[in-house]
């Protein structure tokens, strides 16, 4: 904004961020020369600035007002008889609010688009005094992260539309967390004022999201206010009705017993937001029951992982996220960045503008932020390019890359394929294994589209039919990465996997218990919210109810019958 600086032996202040520094160059940033020209470039801000700081979302986080109260003047020079001049608002869509008389032209938001995010919309019309910012054609913004451009503007022009007069900087709680909604583990911070989420920001990581957050991650807490469910439902004929704690435990104890099923009938099914304590605490229960039946939300969720579980480097993304942009060559199959890993995909249109990365894709095509050549789209084509069959220049680029990189979606393990995809890929990378598998470099990895539960439900669920495959990966010193994406793993076994990350609760996990041979009921499990923090949560953890079953069931195997009466062991002094 104030990029004025002195140099050595020149004449005139400079602009900063268009003088390159040279070997031995003084720069002097604190001048009585700099400080005036600064002034200068503040008045000129100030001179067509509307004075909506009061009614501004940027108030109180906005640079302008950081520089002003150092270079800004009490009064001002100009007085048009026009007045100062007025914008147009512009509609970039549904989570981007515009009040273009404040912008003052930085073309921070036009360099994001084109350079980053990859969509070349935003761009300057006019000149001088008519010079605007906006489309050349009016539509809304259409990208996965567009809305960084927000953190981006220094001043009031661009705010978020959902969060337009809801709360000052000054009264939030921030505490810094780690995004679950994908696989990439992107660093967050949350601000919160009491017990409500008010926004969600981006957290400065350079290994994994570096300043940036996609959308969703930005603007999905909305959940935990619209549409949430924070009563347990029992299902009584075809409606579902609201229920307290203890009636739906009850409701859950009297459906397993009139039900009669026993071992497998009995299946449990998780989704993808469940953390990995719960996940133990229901295999607990289902295996109590006797049964092994197990589950995750998706196709094929029940037979076991194709990647294996003893060999976490087989389902990781050993390659680490900070390492992306070394690949000079980088081969997608079946997966769609830009879709399933959207801060992924911004490393990439990085590594194609800067180093020159060449990008072939097998399987179906998607509009993305980079040129790629496309292979193939089914797995006899995947078993083509790997042998070496395949023609055409990415084939002839493939073979001459010093850094190979291969890239599996998660998806190609829910389909029948999977295995064998998985087997081609692998045979290619250890084939190759000095150009794949160096201490320097590591071309392997398993893009995964969900965060949790998918990979750590094949670390606790084992299965006697399962195959695992040949390792493609070298010991790394990171055994234990915070998300399947974010880091390199260790070829491990399961006897030396380190123990299971105590994550917190997730606020909008639901587990629910499915009976196969019979379905009288369905009954929804989902925590409460602290209603009262001084007087301590109320927050009724499902773990404890999950642990009073398992309790219960002891003593019905014991005595033949449940101890008690429901009031006795259901009341509120239970637990």
């Amino acid at each position: 904004m104030l990029l004025t600086s002195q140099v050595e032996r020149s004449p005139k202040p400079v602009a900063s961020c268009a003088m390159p520094a040279m070997p031995g160059s003084k720069v002097f940033t604190n001048t009585p020369l700099v400080h005036k020209a600064r002034e200068g470039v503040m008045e000129f801000l100030l001179a067509n600035h509307p004075l909506d700081c009061p009614i501004c979302d940027q108030g109180g986080e906005c640079d302008l007002q950081d520089q002003s109260m150092r270079y800004g003047s009490d009064r001002t020079r100009f007085h048009e008889i026009t007045g100062k001049r007025a914008v147009e608002n512009k509609d970039l869509g549904p989570i981007i609010k515009t009040s273009m008389n404040r912008c003052i032209q930085c073309t921070r938001c036009v360099r994001f688009a084109n350079d980053v995010a990859g969509v070349e919309d935003l761009g300057t019309t006019g000149r001088g005094n008519d010079l605007q910012i906006g489309m050349y054609i009016e539509k809304t913004m259409d990208s996965e992260m567009s809305g960084n451009i927000i953190d981006l503007c220094p001043v009031g022009a661009l705010t978020a539309k959902p969060y337009a007069f809801q709360a000052r900087p000054w009264e939030l709680k921030k505490t810094e967390s780690v995004d679950v909604l994908d696989a990439v583990g992107s660093n967050i911070r949350v601000d919160s004022r009491g017990v409500q989420v008010m926004r969600v920001q981006p957290k400065m990581n350079d290994e994994i999201n570096e300043e940036w957050i996609n959308d969703k991650t930005r603007y999905a807490f909305d959940g935990l206010k619209y549409q949430r469910l924070t009563t347990p439902l029992v299902r009584e004929g075809d409606r579902f009705h609201l229920s307290n704690w203890e009636d739906a435990m009850e409701a859950i104890r009297h459906g397993y017993q009139n039900s009669g099923a026993q071992g497998d009938e009995i299946k449990a099914v998780a989704g993808h937001l469940a953390d990995t304590e719960s996940l133990v605490a229901l295999k607990d229960l289902i295996n109590r029951l006797g049964s092994e039946n197990l589950t995750l939300d998706q196709p094929l969720g029940g037979a076991p992982p194709q990647t294996g579980v003893d060999v976490r480097s087989n389902y990781l993304f050993n390659t680490g996220i900070e390492n992306l942009e070394d690949a000079d060559a980088v081969l997608l199959i079946g997966t769609n960045p830009r879709h399933e890993a959207a801060i992924i995909n911004t490393r990439f249109r990085k590594s194609y503008l800067h180093q020159g990365a060449e990008f072939g894709l097998i399987g179906e095509k998607f509009d993305s932020t980079f040129e790629y050549a496309h292979v193939g789209t089914t797995p006899k084509d995947v078993a083509d390019f790997m042998a070496g069959k395949s023609k055409g220049d990415f084939a002839k680029i493939w073979k001459e890359a010093k850094k190979p990189l291969v890239i599996v979606g998660s998806a190609v393990m829910e389909t029948k394929d999977g295995a064998a995809v998985l087997k081609a890929v692998s045979k290619h990378v250890l084939d190759n294994a000095d150009r794949f598998i160096t201490p320097e470099w590591n071309g392997f990895s398993v893009l995964q589209r969900v965060s949790w539960t998918s990979w750590n439900f094949a670390d606790i669920r084992p299965h006697p039919e399962q195959q695992h495959m040949t390792s493609a990966s070298p010991p790394h010193s990171n055994p234990n990465p915070p998300s399947p994406n974010s880091s390199t793993s260790s070829t491990q076994t399961r006897s030396t996997l380190p123990p299971f990350p105590r994550t917190p609760l997730s606020s909008t996990r639901v587990i629910t218990v499915i009976w196969e041979r019979s379905l009288p009921m369905s009954v929804s499990l989902v925590p409460l919210i602290p209603r009262n923090r001084r007087r301590g949560s109320i927050l009724r953890d499902e773990r404890k109810w999950v642990g009073r079953l398992l309790f219960l069931l002891e003593q019905r195997e014991k005595t033949g019958r449940s101890s008690g009466e429901p009031d006795a062991f259901l009341s509120r002094h239970s637990y």
